[in-house]
């Protein structure tokens, strides 16, 4: 980047100043991360649109402390490059945002904690480039497509609805301990604590006390307990339960068999309330909050952010009638879960958390639903549907690929060459073809035979033997299955 670049840059585009901050944190700007150094006072040059600054810094001890992480939103300033001279073009008029570090709590100061005098006096020593030689450049080296491409549905709008009161986002408010988990089963919750426990290794020495907030803060909240308790959580909207407030044939307060039962098969139903009530004028906002709850977690280490991506990622794979009544939606849905698992490390989902609770058994049951070789027709569909279905296939050919799952889907179901576009493969016509493969049962079905007579045998020499409450778990079809099999189920389980 030529120096002429640079500084015009500099001038419009926005500024993070990050005051006191100890000497050998870890700082972190979107998805990048760097050590501070004694001079280091934040980063300059940052491009328009939503940015993350995340920092976990160290105490006394030297022990790491939690992340720390805030949301800014850049406005892009228009220069009309006819109009305006080179001189005006350089002048400074970037948005600056400040952050200051307070020593005492380890953590820094909320928003409104810095006064209007302290900001304009600090936004004017960065436009008289007091600081310039203290700011990090904002990193161009190809890291900001991919920052782009995970938060392209985030939205100022969405930001100020999303934002906790004190703008700050830390790791310890949003543990798994404040999150109920009646719900879960024994095994998830082991899982759930496992993965907490790594959380909390960024402050186990970290001793926050939250009752030392501002009186004068307090008097001016006009929401009491409540702002206190959600200081630090983002506000994301909230999934429905139970279908009882979709039931609007109700006069009871209760919910009728019918409409339980849908609810239990499809959770098309809640997915179009929360639309309803929390993104009615832009349903692709949900997405928005996908991907803030996403690179909330994976950059930010905070518990809440994963428990609300999943809640939403398993909120639309478990809909099937509004894939057909918003297809652009889910579209556009899955290609934001291929950038995160693009950007996700490969381990992330081989715990049991992730893979066997979690992601890989939701994908498999939604596409089958939606997408049965025998019924579908791609020369009928529209191009929405047809942009849908490719998609989907996108997606399950990479995640085949780079996690090595085995989604067992579309048997019937091949991707010809880009001019053919996607169709399904035809049964042999010819006789020769047709004998070939009635031999070929013929043989599947001696070798079954056999492969049940062997079972059933097995199963009644050891029928004395057998645990009830046991499970094993059977790493080849990645899930776990009863010890205990019946004769009616021996076709499922070999």
């Amino acid at each position: 980047m030529d120096q002429v670049k640079a500084q015009e840059l500099n001038a419009k585009y926005g500024t993070l100043l990050c005051l006191d901050v100890p000497e050998g944190s870890t700082i972190g700007i979107d998805n990048k991360i760097w050590t501070s150094g004694p001079m280091f006072k934040g980063v300059k040059m940052i491009p328009p649109g939503v940015h993350m600054f995340h920092c976990t810094a160290s105490n006394e001890y030297g022990d790491s402390i939690m992340v720390s992480s805030s949301f800014i939103w850049v406005k892009e300033i228009q220069h009309n490059d006819n109009q305006v001279d080179m001189e005006e073009r350089l002048k400074p008029s970037g948005q600056v945002f400040i952050k200051r570090w307070n020593a005492e709590n380890e953590d820094f100061y909320p928003n409104n904690e810095i006064s209007e005098q302290e900001k304009d006096s600090f936004t004017l020593g960065v436009r008289n480039f007091e600081f310039d030689k203290n700011l990090a450049p904002y990193p161009f080296d190809g890291s900001e497509i991919q920052w782009k491409r995970l938060t392209s549905h985030i939205t100022e709008k969405l930001l100020k609805k999303i934002l906790p009161i004190s703008g700050i986002i830390n790791g310890d408010s949003c543990s798994y301990d404040q999150q109920k988990s009646n719900d879960s089963s024994r095994k998830e919750k082991q899982l759930l604590d496992d993965l907490d426990v790594k959380l909390k290794e960024f402050n186990e020495k970290r001793n926050i006390n939250k009752k030392n907030i501002n009186s004068n803060n307090n008097n001016n909240n006009n929401n009491g307990n409540n702002s206190i308790s959600n200081w630090g959580i983002p506000y994301f909207s909230k999934i429905p339960k139970n279908p009882k407030l979709l039931d609007k044939e109700s006069l009871n307060n209760t919910v009728s068999i019918s409409n339980l039962t849908k609810w239990n098969l499809d959770k098309s139903q809640a997915l179009e309330y929360m639309l309803n009530k929390y993104y009615k004028n832009d349903e692709m906002e949900i997405l928005g909050e996908i991907e803030f709850s996403f690179v909330l977690f994976v950059f930010g280490m905070a518990w809440l952010g994963f428990q609300q991506w999943k809640d939403l990622t398993t909120l639309f794979l478990q809909c099937d009638e509004m894939v057909i009544k918003r297809p652009l939606l889910f579209t556009e849905f899955f290609k934001v879960l291929k950038n995160q698992l693009e950007e996700a490390p490969e381990d992330m989902f081989q715990s049991d958390i992730s893979n066997r609770v979690f992601i890989k058994p939701l994908l498999k049951q939604f596409i089958e639903a939606c997408y049965n070789p025998e019924t579908t027709n791609l020369e009928t569909m529209d191009q929405v549907q047809l942009n849908l279905f490719k998609t989907i296939m996108d997606l399950k050919n990479f995640i085949e690929n780079k996690f090595k799952w085995n989604l067992n889907l579309f048997t019937e179901i091949n991707i010809e060459d880009d001019n053919k576009g996607y169709g399904i493969k035809k049964a042999p016509t010819s006789s020769n073809e047709k004998n070939k493969n009635e031999d070929d049962n013929d043989e599947d079905d001696e070798d079954y035979n056999n492969q049940m007579q062997n079972a059933k045998s097995a199963y009644i020499n050891n029928q004395g033997n057998l645990d009830f409450n046991n499970e094993d778990y059977d790493e080849e079809d990645d899930e776990y299955k009863p010890v205990l099999v019946l004769d009616s189920d021996m076709d499922h389980y070999l």
